[in-house]
This record gives C-alpha cells, structure tokens and sequence, in this order.
C-alpha cells in the first residue's frame, strides 16, 4: 500500500515538476553556456522518459504482484534516476533557481524513499510467490492459494 500511495503522489507532482523545470529551463536557456544547454535538454529530456516507464512498471509490477515489472522499475530507479536527480539537486553552475531546486528535491526524496519502499516489496512479493511455490507443490491444492487468511497468518510474523 505504502508503495502505491508512493506512486500515486509522484505521479501526479511529476508534471508540476515537468511544468516547472521546463519553464524555468527556457527562461534561463540565453544565460546558459551551449554546452550546459546541451546537457540540460537532453537530461531532462531522459528524465521524462525514464519517469513515465518506472511509473508504468511499478502500477503494472505493484497491483499485479509482478516481479519483473517491479524489479525493471527499482533498477530503473535506482540505475537512472537516482543519479540524475542527485545531478540536478547538486550541481551549481546550472544556475539553479531556488524554486527548481525545491522541486528537485522533492522529486529526489520520493525517489530515495521508493527505492527502500520498492527494495522492501520486492522482497516480500518474491517470499509470497516462494510460499505459493511450496504449497503447489508440497500440497497439490490450488484453493489454499485463495485462502488469504492463510497466507495473511505466513506474513505476520514478519
């Protein structure tokens, strides 16, 4: 649940985010040396589009308890955006304006925060699917997989 609420919210802030980075990327693109241009259209650029796979994958993995999807989105997650966002949170001679690097911010906290959250599910996702491993093939019963009482009584514990 935690990891949905996660998705929900970044997804909505992720174009008020888009919004805001792109708005003020114009206003100071004359400002800009053409190389820091450069690097600045093409990482935001690369962002968007990373941005909206993760949150597919991770909708698609999280509702749908599938591993891979949610697996693909962590090391998206962890492998591109992490270090771009800390890039563009970090790095003075952008000319950062105080607004872009709140937002920048914001966006890297719900980053860093689903990539424990995501490490989290995955873990407990791939102990699920082991325990419905065993019990298909120890048992040989299909309903107790539908049992989620059952299965609710394994993860208590934990």
């Amino acid at each position: 649940l935690l990891l949905q609420m996660l998705l929900y919210f970044n997804a909505v802030f992720f174009p008020v985010w888009l919004l805001v980075v792109i708005t003020l990327l114009i206003l100071k693109i004359d400002i800009l040396p053409n190389f820091y241009e450069t690097i600045m259209v093409s990482l935001y650029a690369c962002m968007s589009l990373v941005e909206l796979t993760r949150i597919y994958l991770a909708y698609v993995g999280n509702l749908m308890e599938k591993v891979t999807e949610l697996a693909a989105f962590w090391v998206l997650t962890v492998a591109l955006q992490f270090p771009a966002i800390i890039f563009l949170s970090v790095y003075g001679p952008f000319l950062q304006k105080p607004v872009e690097r709140c937002f920048n911010i914001i966006l890297a906290l719900f980053i860093i925060t689903e990539i424990i959250v995501g490490a989290y599910c995955i873990k407990k996702m791939v102990d699920l699917m082991m325990i419905r491993f065993k019990l298909k093939q120890h048992s040989g019963l299909n309903n107790v997989l539908e049992n989620k009482v059952y299965v609710n009584e394994l993860f208590q514990n934990d």
